[in-house]
């Protein structure tokens, strides 16, 4: 757990939140969709780098579930991890 050294650090500054409410929607939501896709990588890399014998089918399967409901938190992956 990462201490924090100040109350606002991890939040945006005064001018970040200048840019942030002068971008439309469509910059907004391109942000958050780099985001997503960004994290959706970073659990298929890591799901594939350790478990290099499951099949491209079973790793977006288990992609899918982790970046829609299960966050998968405190508990490692397994191979017998259920997938239907």
């Amino acid at each position: 757990m990462r201490i924090l050294k100040h109350p606002r650090e991890g939040y945006p500054s005064k001018a970040e939140f200048e840019i942030l409410r002068g971008m439309t929607p469509d910059e907004s939501l391109q942000i958050i969709w780099k985001l997503w896709e960004f994290g959706r990588k970073m659990v298929y890399d890591m799901a594939k780098h350790l478990h290099p014998d499951w099949s491209e089918e079973k790793l977006l399967r288990y992609v899918a579930k982790r970046m829609q409901r299960d966050s998968g938190y405190g508990r490692p992956i397994e191979p017998s991890y259920r997938l239907d």
